[in-house]
């Protein structure tokens, strides 16, 4: 399932779990157990999301990076 933006709406589909490991993230939406993962090896800004099973590939683990302009 594609991750798309929308007007907030407080429902669990909505809703986003931030499990830390380690020194990355991985966010566990709350109303499919599903994980928020990059669809391909883009990992730079306007990279492709969707849902998927929570697993261990390196696609659910994300970190914050500064960038400077």
């Amino acid at each position: 399932m594609a991750i798309q933006q929308y007007t907030c709406n407080s429902g669990n589909n909505q809703r986003w779990e931030v499990q830390t490991v380690g020194h990355t993230y991985r966010f566990r939406k709350m109303g499919s157990g599903k994980c928020l993962m990059i669809t391909s090896a883009w990992s730079k800004s306007g990279a492709h999301l969707r849902q998927s099973t929570c697993g261990s590939t390196t696609a659910q683990y994300f970190r914050f990076e500064s960038e400077i302009y």
